[in-house]
């Protein structure tokens, strides 16, 4: 153990941690937010994802804990994503969150870990989605005529709407076809 005759080594170890954790908000307009509806990455310096993870319905997201040694003292840099997997009708937030950790040893056995989202101390993480859908039908039918010659503009049909208001008015073609425009 390295001691001489009589004489007694003490060998002692340094040690100290730290840690951080990461999350955000997701905010959807225009339909309800579900749980694990959209998904987030937690990416190193060197673009490489470290996790992925998803919302719950309240809007919360939350990566696991980063945990930090002596080793670790320095500045790490981090990169906060809304994956875009491209579902209809939704509009995704491609705001990328730069998060700046610094680690640096207090002398207690912990390390002092401070960050910065985006150049702000302690920032927050946000991303907002919006939800719009559009849709169309086009209402068309045949009229036929037994007994006489079908001609062009003979016969007029209506479309209305529940409260029985007029919203258009066509006639029929020489064939007997009439359709009414497209509603979106």
């Amino acid at each position: 153990n390295g001691a001489r005759d009589g004489e007694i080594a003490f060998a002692n170890e340094y040690v100290a941690s730290g840690r951080v954790q990461f999350g955000g908000t997701k905010t959807l307009t225009g339909t309800t937010l579900k749980a694990n509806q959209f998904s987030f990455t937690l990416s190193d310096e060197d673009e490489k994802v470290i996790e992925t993870v998803t919302n719950n319905a309240s809007g919360i997201f939350r990566f696991a804990e980063i945990v930090y040694t002596l080793e670790d003292v320095g500045t790490h840099t981090y990169t906060v994503k809304e994956v875009n997997d491209g579902k209809p009708g939704y509009t995704y937030d491609d705001t990328q969150y730069e998060i700046v950790v610094t680690v640096a040893d207090a002398g207690d056995g912990t390390l002092d870990v401070t960050y910065t989202v985006n150049g702000t101390a302690n920032g927050g993480i946000t991303f907002a989605n919006e939800y719009t859908a559009e849709g169309s039908v086009q209402f068309e039918g045949t009229k036929t005529l037994t007994g006489a010659t079908l001609t062009a503009d003979q016969f007029s049909f209506t479309l209305s709407d529940e409260d029985e208001n007029v919203i258009e008015t066509v006639t029929n073609n020489a064939s007997g076809i009439f359709r009414f425009a497209e509603i979106v």
